[in-house]
């Protein structure tokens, strides 16, 4: 017995030190690069971090607002030749994010540079998750031990990994250890075009909400807001529903700025892919905290007049490209107050005509925008019997794009546009409209084909199609029926 509780007691110790070993290695590896005289280097590096927003999404990988921000400037910083590390993924999450960027600094500690931060967009954080660690944030062992653990507890439940001060603080430090320059930028959302909290199930209040509706469309808007308030003290109400149709009431009547305020409000409820007031307070305050350059998009949309909606956005989350220039505009203004940067005036002014042509974006390019808003859209307004219907205007105008720019010829332009104008019906809650355009058209196992743009796999396509329309493995039909 003594034998093997000396041989545990071992091992303990074994791993004790290994791990302070390793803590040791991790803390060395930054002072000793600090401490190495400047290497000359004809590059000027430019690391960027975030999700799919930072890559330019639906424009990408020809347009974001980095490779806008790098036109802007003639590619160019203290005459150095601009080299972008993107470390951006579509789908990362802020500790994703870290981790990439930990690997690459530990492996290519020479590549002293400036980082760009415009991500969050996937952390929604209310400022109430559980989960926080900033005491032990300067210790390396024991976030990848940390982490482990809640990834391991919230294997099931993606979203709950963490605390977005914490991860985001995690990058600044490491950005600090190496001496990268950070500039980090505040984060938004499509908040006006998209109800929160669809995938709730409201059955017992769907009623009220409907009738709420049709007096918000028959203009009726006194009457809305007197029903509003009178649900809005009950317990088991959903205060994000009726927040936003505040909201709406506001924009309707020109109240842009009261508006604003009720749809940010209603994101922060319950998990959302648009970030919160909470998460762009934590950007503001690290940015004070540490001394680094605050780009503020948020601030410019809603000091903007404009409500924040699909005039700054192609979908949810991911902005048009007008709101693509306005960030790349703005790291132009922070990055020139440090560095030397020859501005380019007719580019920094562009269009987005411009951009179009100048980055070679033609018309397949713009074919494949559409289509793929229309699916992001699609899927964000859908879920159990609940549908937007404040989205009804702009799922129709993108049907007339896809239509416009489709590039393939007239057969399977056919089939495409059946499909997605079956996706609308559905969306409007027309079962027997559904049924017509499918027994009409040839959606059959040979239209596979249907996902030859999409950035998911077709599994994950598949079970979206069929849960829209209600029925089973929609692609894998072997006869018409709904």
């Amino acid at each position: 017995m003594k034998k093997v509780l000396y041989y545990f007691i071992s091992i303990i110790f074994v791993i004790l030190c290994s791990l302070v070993f390793a803590e040791i290695i991790l803390q060395i590896i930054p002072i000793i690069y600090r401490n190495l005289p400047n290497l000359k280097n004809e590059e000027q590096y430019i690391y960027v971090i975030g999700e799919s927003s930072a890559r330019g999404e639906p424009y990408n990988p020809k347009i974001s607002y980095y490779k806008i921000f790098n036109y802007m400037v003639n590619g160019k910083i203290n005459n150095k030749k601009i080299k972008f590390i993107v470390i951006a993924k579509s789908g990362n999450r802020i500790h994703e994010q870290f981790y990439k960027y930990f690997i690459y600094k530990y492996t290519h500690p020479f590549k002293k540079g400036i980082v760009f931060i415009y991500g969050g967009k996937n952390d929604w954080d209310n400022g109430l998750n559980r989960y926080n660690f900033n005491r032990y944030i300067g210790y390396n062992i024991f976030y990848i031990l940390n982490d482990s653990v809640i990834n391991i507890l919230s294997f099931k439940n993606r979203r709950n990994r963490g605390n977005f001060k914490y991860n985001y603080e995690r990058i600044i430090l490491l950005a600090k250890k190496f001496e990268d320059d950070v500039f980090v930028s505040t984060i938004e959302g499509n908040y006006a075009g998209f109800m929160p909290h669809l995938d709730i199930n409201n059955a017992s209040h769907k009623k009220q909400f409907q009738e709420i509706d049709e007096y918000i469309f028959k203009k009726n808007y006194q009457k809305a807001l007197f029903l509003l308030n009178n649900i809005f003290l009950r317990r088991n109400i959903d205060k994000s529903w009726i927040l936003y149709r505040i909201g709406k009431i506001y924009e309707f009547t020109g109240k842009n700025k009261e508006a604003n305020d009720n749809f940010i409000k209603a994101v922060g409820f319950y998990t959302d892919l648009r970030p919160t007031q909470h998460q762009n307070d934590v950007i503001r305050e690290l940015a004070t905290k540490y001394n680094v350059e605050l780009v503020d998009i948020f601030d410019k949309l809603y000091n903007s007049g404009e409500i924040i909606g699909f005039n700054f956005y192609m979908d949810n989350q991911h902005p048009n490209l007008k709101t693509y220039i306005m960030i790349a505009k703005l790291f132009v203004d922070a990055v020139s107050k440090k560095y030397n940067v020859s501005i380019n005036m007719k580019r920094y002014n562009t269009t987005e005509q411009e951009i179009f042509k100048n980055f070679n974006f033609n018309k397949r390019d713009q074919y494949k925008v559409y289509r793929n808003s229309l699916d992001v859209t699609l899927v964000h307004s859908k879920d159990y019997d609940n549908s937007n219907i404040y989205v009804f205007d702009k799922v129709n105008e993108y049907l007339k794009q896809v239509d416009l720019l489709n590039p393939y010829d007239e057969k399977r332009k056919e089939v495409i546009m059946s499909f997605y104008n079956m996706m609308y019906e559905a969306l409007k809650g027309n079962k027997e409209k559904v049924k017509e355009i499918f027994n009409d058209s040839h959606l059959i196992n040979i239209d596979k084909n249907l996902i030859e743009s999409r950035t998911c796999d077709w599994e994950e396509y598949n079970n979206w199609v069929s849960d829209y329309l209600g029925i089973q493995d929609f692609f894998d039909l072997s006869k018409r029926y709904i």
